[in-house]
């Protein structure tokens, strides 16, 4: 049980202090192939999904074609998913991102000179632009999307076509920011609470 309570109060903390601007890579790299993608990078601020004919399902992370991906050999994110992996393609992935990003920027194969979609979103919710990139057949291409991101939505060149994306970079805000004294109060109560309980069981 004091484990368990002591593991609430850092979960706490952790979600107070997250509050503040950070730094995120996300390489796939820790997942393995034929992983369904969604909420796996939570807190590194960053939800996917991927839709299909108007239904979501989740993309899968692949490592299959890392020979065309050189800056990340392993894993990489595509459009295919379950459950019928060899041929399905996804006609929109979407990376929600919780908060405000910015300088978002990542590395695209669209496995020819097919143009991928992106509608940029800001942290309101309302779409800024979109931007078409593309990358080559044997390498990625690496493509600054901006700043001031809520979401994207990467749409296919067409039906069943394959195209992954790897290493998203992004610095993230939290839309609520809590004040540095909140914090402070914070963390004085979970330091009460921890004492009293600590009283208790001696």
């Amino acid at each position: 049980m004091k484990n368990k309570f002591l593991k609430g109060l850092v979960a706490s903390f952790a979600l107070a202090i997250s509050g503040f601007a950070s730094a995120g890579l996300i390489t796939f790299d820790e997942l393995s192939n034929g992983t369904a993608l969604s909420d796996q990078y939570i807190l590194e601020g960053v939800l996917f999904s991927g839709i299909e004919n108007g239904i979501v399902y989740a993309p899968e992370v692949r490592s299959q074609y890392s020979t065309v991906v050189p800056n990340s050999p392993f894993n990489y994110l595509t459009n295919f998913y379950l459950p019928n992996n060899a041929t399905d393609r996804l006609d929109s992935i979407v990376i929600d991102f919780l908060g405000k990003a910015d300088n978002v920027s990542l590395f695209i194969n669209t496995a020819g000179t097919n143009i991928v979609n992106f509608d940029v979103y800001d942290s309101s919710d309302v779409l800024v632009t979109t931007i078409g990139l593309s990358g080559s057949g044997t390498s990625n291409v690496f493509h600054n999307i901006g700043s001031d991101i809520g979401k994207l939505v990467a749409h296919q060149p067409e039906d069943s076509w394959w195209w992954a994306l790897d290493d998203l970079s992004y610095n993230l805000t939290p839309t609520d920011v809590p004040e540095p004294s909140t914090l402070v109060v914070f963390a004085l109560g979970l330091i009460g609470i921890a004492s009293r309980k600590f009283k208790k069981q001696a």
